[in-house]
This record gives structure tokens, C-alpha cells and sequence, in this order.
């Protein structure tokens, strides 16, 4: 009893040590109680104190050795049988739900991914929950100020409606070098038609954006936070969204959303978390040097444009949770 108190104890304070030990052994079933006891402090309904990580992995541990029971129709005694076990872990469940973060939604995700049993429809059913209330946790409503500037076609005047501007310019961007009469896919590819580096299109991209968007001053390698350097800044007023560029063939392609742009550039006190992925997407007739850099072991490669754009969306948290889009600029030619 008591040796099942203190692993109970060490779990809620020191979770990561305590887990590393009881990785050499079984979990003993009956640890559930002593974690219930400690966890809840007296109040089985009160289990803030618990975060994703520690609730991912008590579910996980307890859900097979405590099969979904339901509450039997004879009288009951006790709270420790196996129908208080699955009212226990459904508790966990929902209260996992409740933290509106992409960690939770993560650990919502793994557990619905493992093999069905009792528990996963109630999982599932949490996971949508949850999603609907992330949503809802980012979402800020328009000021009066962003409204005013909306229905007088004027500058953003806030990040979200200026990332938002900004995604509009770049698919007008995009439908230039489909079909313009000026040729503007020209800038981005060299005499032999091979794909100029990073830099040479970043730099016709500006010329481009810089045709349609009055009153928002654009830069390369402007100063962010840090003294780091966003590849091109969108500024207007005293708002400014960082865009990180990246070729299809960038070793960090797939990295670079949360490493580079989220946790650098988006940090500046003028970009409110908020920013622009843009990859350029050439396809796969281009020399081996700019050809796709393929996603990690396991996962195909994409073969559209919009494919990679999905894949990248999905692998950032930071895109999952709205601070940053992801925008690929189809370059491909046939």
C-alpha cells in the first residue's frame, strides 16, 4: 500500500523519473486507486492538476487492464471495482479534452489510433469535442479598426487580417505565373531552365507582391527579434508578418514552419506569434540538386503541390493551431 502511494506521489510531481522506473515492470492494476486518491485530493472530479502527458499515459497504461465495465443493476459496494475503474479513465479522457492545446489533441489522437476497445468511441467523440474548442480558444474577433479597414479597402490593421491580405496577394501571385502575357514564371528559372536558388526567387516573388499591394512595405531580410532575419517582411503600420521561404529542395523543408519561422521570426513583438510558410514547388523534371527533399522515413512523398501543402500543414504545430499558413507557390512546368 504504501509502496503504490509514494509511485502514485511520484507520478504527479516528478513524472518523468517516475516513469522512466516502472518501464522495467508491469503497472500493477491496482496503482489506478492510489493515483485516483492522490491525484483528485479528495475530490474525484477535480483533476486539474494533471497535464496531456500524464493523462496520455495513465490511459494508456490502465485502459487494457481495466476493459470498459458498465455500472452493474444489482446493488454496488465499494469504489474500487471495475466499473468505478472505467468511470475513472473516462474522467481522464475528458479531462483531456478540456486542454485546449495541440499536446492534448496529439494524445487524443494516439490513444483513438490504438486498438479499438471500450473506451476508443468515447475517445473519438472527446477528440472532436476538443478540436472545436481549440478552434475556438484562438480565435479573436475582428477589431473595429480591422473591420473599418475591411469595408474601406484599406491597410490591415492587425496581424490576422494582414496574414490573411497577404495569402490573397500571393494567390493572385500564383495566377500570374499561370497565365500572365508577361511571361512571370520566367524570373524564377535560369537560361537552361533549371530553378534559380532560394534568394534569386525570393526576390521576383517581391517584385511581384510588390505590383498589388499598396500601402504594405515589403522587405527582404529585414530585422526580427533576436537580430534574426525573416526573408521577407510584410509591414503595415506597426504590424509586421514574417514570411520564411523555402525551396522544394531545402533540407529543413519540413522542419523549418515550427523551427525557423514559428519559434524565431513569429516571436517578434510586431508579428504577434503570427506568419507565412511559403515553399516553392518546381516538381520532379528538375535537376537532382532541386529535386524534392523527401519527408521522413515512412511517409510517401508528394507528388502536387497541394499534397505537400497538406503534409506540411499537418506536421506543424504551429499551422495546426493557426498562428502559421502555409502557402506552396506552384512553379512546376510542363
Amino acid at each position: 500500500m504504501r509502496r503504490l502511494n509514494w509511485t502514485a506521489v511520484g507520478l504527479l510531481v516528478d513524472f518523468d523519473v517516475m516513469v522512466a522506473q516502472l518501464a522495467t515492470a508491469p503497472v500493477e492494476p491496482e496503482l489506478l486507486w492510489h493515483i485516483r486518491d492522490r491525484a483528485s485530493g479528495g475530490h474525484r472530479n477535480h483533476l486539474s492538476t494533471l497535464g496531456a502527458e500524464q493523462l496520455e499515459w495513465l490511459i494508456t497504461s490502465f485502459r487494457a487492464q481495466w476493459p470498459m465495465t458498465g455500472y452493474p443493476n444489482h446493488v454496488r459496494h465499494g469504489d474500487t471495482n471495475a466499473w468505478d475503474a472505467s468511470e475513472f479513465l473516462e474522467t481522464l479522457i475528458r479531462r483531456l479534452g478540456t486542454i485546449a492545446r495541440e499536446t492534448a489533441a496529439a494524445a487524443l489522437r494516439s490513444l483513438a489510433d490504438a486498438t479499438p476497445d471500450g473506451y476508443t468511441r468515447t475517445i473519438r467523440a472527446v477528440a472532436a469535442e476538443q478540436e472545436r474548442l481549440r478552434v475556438e480558444s484562438i480565435y479573436t474577433p475582428p477589431t473595429l479598426a480591422a473591420i473599418t479597414a475591411i469595408t474601406r479597402d484599406g491597410v490591415p490593421s492587425d496581424l490576422r487580417d494582414l496574414q490573411a491580405f497577404m495569402l490573397e496577394e500571393l494567390a493572385v501571385v500564383q495566377d500570374k505565373i499561370k497565365g500572365d502575357d508577361t511571361d512571370s514564371w520566367r524570373g524564377f528559372f535560369d537560361d537552361t531552365n533549371e530553378p534559380y536558388g532560394e534568394e534569386r526567387c525570393r526576390d521576383h516573388l517581391l517584385g511581384l507582391l510588390r505590383q498589388g499591394s499598396p500601402g504594405i512595405s515589403l522587405e527582404p531580410e529585414a530585422h526580427m527579434a533576436d537580430d534574426k532575419e525573416a526573408d521577407i517582411t510584410c509591414t503595415a503600420g506597426h504590424i509586421r508578418l514574417p514570411i520564411e521561404v523555402k525551396g522544394q529542395w531545402h533540407p529543413k523543408l519540413w522542419q523549418a514552419a515550427d523551427a525557423q519561422l514559428d519559434k524565431l521570426y513569429a516571436q517578434d513583438w510586431r508579428a504577434s506569434g503570427c506568419g507565412i510558410y511559403l515553399v516553392f514547388w518546381f516538381g520532379d523534371k528538375v535537376p537532382t540538386n532541386k529535386s524534392l527533399y523527401r519527408p521522413r522515413r515512412g511517409m510517401s512523398a508528394p507528388s502536387t503541390p497541394e499534397q505537400l501543402r497538406d503534409m506540411l500543414a499537418s506536421g506543424s504545430e504551429a499551422a495546426r493551431e493557426g498562428r502559421i499558413a502555409i502557402f506552396v507557390l506552384d512553379l512546376e512546368r510542363s
